[in-house]
Parts: structure tokens; C-alpha cells; sequence
């Protein structure tokens, strides 16, 4: 089951790294602009596969 991972209040300038960091693991990501102009970005990432 996928794990969604939310994180709020980002500014502009950290937006893009974040991101990149979360698609690196194999993430769907999506980016929504705040009315205070700040970011909130939602990451819905694969469960991590169980452990041996």
C-alpha cells in the first residue's frame, strides 16, 4: 500500500528539491501554491519492500 507523505509551508526556492528528492525515490509528486504563496507538496511514495 502506498504511503502519502505531505509537507506544508514550503518556500519557493526550496520547492524544486524536494521534489527532485522524492521522485529520486520513486515517488508520484504533486505541488499545490498556498494562498500565502508558500507550497504544499504531496508525495505518494511505494511502500518500502519488508525486510528479510
Amino acid at each position: 500500500m502506498p504511503i502519502e507523505r505531505v509537507l506544508t509551508d514550503i518556500p519557493q526556492e526550496d520547492i524544486d528539491q524536494i521534489v527532485e528528492d522524492f521522485e529520486s525515490e520513486g515517488c508520484t509528486v504533486a505541488r499545490e501554491k498556498q494562498a500565502d504563496g508558500l507550497f504544499t507538496v504531496r508525495a505518494t511514495c511505494p511502500d518500502d519492500p519488508p525486510a528479510d
